[in-house]
């Protein structure tokens, strides 16, 4: 059973009626007033998709380095921590540009994963700096 507050965004309409529901129709009414609901586009998925794939890259690569220093210390290339940590990087990076679709705009993708990559570059190159 349908809060009878909420329009859920099927065709939630009177039996009998012919509007359809439309983006224009697509709001959710509470007790507070009317809120607008976010509907997905494809208007911004170069911007969305470049920032998965740059930002998204680094974002990995400094994360498996955060792992490196501080899972594994300093292992061999071809051992197989590093192989883990190497192959590892692909299933992350894919799910970061996947993941970048669900933000609302391309600007937040790429502030929202710079502010990743900052503070995670500032992890892995902050620690040689102390010792």
């Amino acid at each position: 059973m349908q809060h009878p507050t909420l329009d859920s965004g099927l065709l939630a309409q009177a039996p009998g009626s012919s509007t359809v529901n439309s983006p224009e129709n697509s709001t959710i009414h509470s007790n507070t007033g009317a809120v607008k609901r976010f509907r997905y586009s494809t208007k911004s998925w170069l911007v969305k998709s470049s920032a998965g794939l740059i930002l998204g890259f680094l974002l990995c690569l400094g994360l498996t380095g955060l792992l490196l220093r501080y899972g594994f210390g300093e292992v061999s290339t071809f051992s197989a921590h590093g192989q883990f940590l190497m192959w590892l990087m692909s299933p992350g990076w894919l799910l970061v540009v996947s993941l970048s679709f669900l933000f609302r705009s391309g600007l937040k993708a790429w502030l929202y994963l710079g502010a990743a990559n900052l503070l995670v570059w500032a992890l892995v190159l902050v620690n040689p700096l102390l010792t």
